[in-house]
């Protein structure tokens, strides 16, 4: 993807799939359920939330992931937590705002 990664791009693309692209090839679906813009005055910032399958949990590290509409990305998520379903994993970006 060529254009910068925003809030309101992945707020538009929340409850869709993501391919992360794992060892070897192998691929791990996982699903965009939460965007949190926390912007201020001095900072772009923006938290996702992403869930995936409980029996393939993901390493802290950035990872290579494929998106429909926004093509080949990448970026670093870390595990957070779990439900009952599903393995959790959050994405922060943090960047100056340009002037």
């Amino acid at each position: 993807m060529s254009e910068k990664l925003t809030y309101k791009i992945f707020a538009e693309h929340l409850n869709t799939k993501f391919n992360l692209i794992f060892y070897e090839g192998e691929v791990v679906e996982l699903e965009l359920i939460e965007a949190v813009d926390k912007e201020t005055d001095v900072l772009e910032c923006f938290i996702l939330l992403f869930q995936g399958p409980m029996d393939r949990p993901l390493p802290q590290k950035i990872h290579k992931m494929q998106h429909h509409k926004l093509g080949d990305i990448s970026f670093f998520i870390v595990p957070v937590g779990k439900t009952k379903s599903a393995l959790l994993y959050e994405a922060v970006f943090n960047r100056l705002k340009e002037e």
